[in-house]
């Protein structure tokens, strides 16, 4: 499974709204591309996305279309060591339905059994009436092929099967090195706050 991402690349496919909102009700929406670059000037936009290597795509209704190709390994910057970074378990469509059902496997309550199969219905009809390229955000192979559903699920396995889960209290501090390690959260009740710095 490694060897083909290896061999195919990651294209990661993000769709925005704009200023206005679009008005759609879609629970897979990401911010509008106005919050998240904080400007409505599509060229401060396009810059940005330059400097970080992302294709971009004005479509109709003041929508942005990010694309993004990565190698599914990179080099750790200290040891050298090829790592597994890439966000495929994360940005691909199919990926809530399967970490929910997952949640429940774990947790075993009535609302994340729920939410598992709603999502996944409502995933699967929107995969068949949208396209992928249009879909809020969605990974293929870097050439657009589709990835194999087995090696998706293959891979959710294995980080499920190596996850590390501990409850947060008050005052506690993590520091996390991601060319190591993903991070995450699983559902929760109550309220939370939690500060995070990028270094």
């Amino acid at each position: 499974m490694r060897d083909r991402f290896v061999r195919g690349g990651i294209r990661i496919i993000r769709n925005y709204d704009g200023p206005d909102g679009g008005g759609r009700f879609d629970l897979w929406k990401l911010k509008r591309w106005d919050e998240m670059f904080l400007t409505t000037d599509r060229a401060v936009v396009e810059a940005k996305c330059a400097e970080q290597g992302f294709q971009v795509t004005w479509l109709p209704g003041q929508r942005l279309r990010l694309v993004s190709e990565h190698d599914a390994l990179r080099a750790h910057p200290e040891s050298g060591e090829p790592v597994w970074f890439n966000h495929v378990q994360v940005f691909h469509a199919a990926s809530a339905a399967a970490e929910l059902r997952r949640v429940h496997a774990r947790q075993g309550d009535l609302r994340s059994l729920a939410l598992s199969q709603f999502a996944r219905l409502l995933i699967g009809a929107r995969r068949r009436s949208t396209a992928a390229d249009a879909l809020p955000m969605h990974c293929t192979y870097r050439d657009g092929r589709e990835i194999d559903a087995a090696d998706l699920e293959h891979l959710r396995d294995i980080i499920w099967r190596h996850m590390v889960v501990f409850p947060w209290r008050a005052g506690d501090i993590v520091a996390i090195d991601n060319f190591s390690v993903s991070h995450g959260r699983l559902p929760y009740r109550g309220p939370r706050q939690v500060v995070v710095a990028w270094a």
